[in-house]
Order: structure tokens, then sequence, then C-alpha cells
């Protein structure tokens, strides 16, 4: 499995006073591993929350920018970070129109999250700080548990959604997991990212209309293109493959072309042609 998912690793969120880390404040801290809730005042369970966190490698969404900023100000630092929001963000074959949490979470479980928004938990923060409002406090702890089980929930189901898209073949007598996750169309290449979901082998392999090679515990298909009119009016790039691909498209390309970038990429044929060269190489 891919070392960013499959491991024990614990679910974080925290509540604050505002967005600002420089001027406003942690409220809540949030632990989860699918099982265990585990909810920290702060500061008054500062001391506990630091004991629990330490060498403790977290989940988070957005954590990149918010939580670990946050935590930082404060004096506390995480050993490792996975950051859910730019992970997918970076999942370019996933075709998401938004990485709000809200609508990610409908993605993948079509379901609605059914969080309050931050304007109002800050307003139940207040409510219990100058009225010590318990009813409050017990709506903020409530927030705090549904969005930490909502992020666990999350995550759990982006690792089924990739294992769900996994390609295999079998290399150097192993067996090689990898799901398309990632392309970048650069010079004269265009590079589809194959992520690791097993266990890694280093290579770099040269086939007739592509290249397999590895990179940062991850994979790389890589093709050379030619970019050009692919009828009468349409300028686009096309890959040069001989894996027998054709976009109905464009019925007049020759049949060693195949378009990857016609405006907007086309992202059926990147996933397409990911598994016909992954399929291709198990083959020989």
């Amino acid at each position: 499995m891919n070392e960013s998912f499959g491991d024990d690793k614990k679910a974080l969120s925290i509540i604050t006073t505002g967005i600002d880390r420089n001027k406003n404040r942690i409220f809540l801290l949030n632990l989860y591993d699918g099982e265990n809730l585990k909810q920290y005042k702060f500061p008054e369970d500062r001391e506990e929350f630091e004991k629990d966190i330490k060498n403790l490698e977290v989940i988070t969404y957005n954590g990149n920018s918010f939580d670990i900023p946050f935590l930082n100000a404060n004096g506390i630092s995480v050993k490792e970070n996975f950051d859910l929001y730019s992970f997918l963000k970076s999942y370019k074959l996933l075709e998401l129109k938004s990485h709000k949490f809200k609508d990610v979470y409908n993605y993948f479980t079509s379901k609605e999250a059914s969080e309050l928004e931050a304007k109002e938990v800050i307003k139940l923060i207040k409510a219990y700080e100058k009225k010590n409002d318990e009813s409050a406090l017990k709506k903020v702890l409530h927030q705090g548990e549904r969005h930490i089980k909502n992020l666990y929930k999350l995550y759990e189901e982006v690792e089924k959604d990739l294992i769900k898209k996994e390609l295999e073949l079998e290399i150097y007598n192993k067996n090689i997991k990898m799901t398309p996750y990632s392309f970048k169309e650069e010079g004269d290449y265009f590079d589809i990212e194959l992520l690791n979901m097993g266990e890694f082998i280093n290579m770099n392999l040269e086939y007739d209309c592509f290249i397999l090679f590895s990179k940062n515990s991850n994979y790389v298909l890589r093709f050379k293109t030619i970019k050009g009119y692919l009828d009468e009016n349409t300028i686009g790039t096309c890959v040069i493959t001989d894996l027998g691909l054709k976009d109905d498209n464009f019925p007049m390309l020759n049949k060693n072309l195949y378009p990857v970038a016609v405006e907007n990429i086309k992202i059926d044929n990147v996933k397409r042609l990911a598994m016909a060269a992954i399929e291709s190489v198990d083959k020989r």
C-alpha cells in the first residue's frame, strides 16, 4: 500500500476562534482512529494532547495551511501530516469540481456532511466563554466529533476509490499495483503519474512508445508528444503510441496518434492511455 494510505494513522482536526493563527487561538483539538475519539480543550488539556500526539502520524484536511501552522504557532509539532486536501488537489484524474470539505465528502459518500459553519462555531465558543453556556460547549464538542468522524470516513472512501482503480502488472517476479493519479504536459513529453499502491521497486523500462520509471516512491509513464491540428478546426496535443488506441472524435488522425489535450485535457483519454500502457507491459 502507498505510504500515504493503510498505515496506522489518526485523524486530527482543530477548532479555533478564527482563521488568523497570530490573532486567534485554539479552543478544541480532536483525535480519532476510526474507533476511539479523544477531545482536548486548549490550553487546559495541552499536556495530555502533546503526550498523545508525540511521534504520531496524522490525517488532516487542509492541515498544511491551517491545523499544523496553528499548532506550530503554539509550540506544538507533528511528526508527519498526510493532508488529504493537498492529495486530492493533485489528483487530476478525479475531476473534482470543488475541494471544499462538504463537496468532497458528498462526492465520495453521496451523503451530506451536515456540519456547522465556522462562524456558527465561533459564536458558540463566545457564548460559552462569556456566559458559561454549557449547552454551547456541548454543541462545539459535537461539531468537533462530527467533523473528525467525517474526515476519517472520507479518508477511508478515498482509499477505497484508489484500490478500485488499481492496475496490476507482474515485473521482476513481483506483483506491482498502481493507480493513475495525475499528469503533466511539459515540452515534448506527456507524463502520467501512477500512485504506488503496493510493494515499491526501482525501475526504468523503455518500450517502443513510452518509458515506465520510478520516481519518489511512485511511478511515471512518459510518452513523446506532437502538437498540431487534429482536424480542420481543432488544435491539440497527441502522444505517439503503438497501443491501438483511437478517439472517434478525430477519425482522420494517424493510427499511431492519440489525443490527450484538446483545449481542456481529455481525462478519459488519459485514463485509457494509462490502462493500455500497463496492460501492454503485463503482456510482455
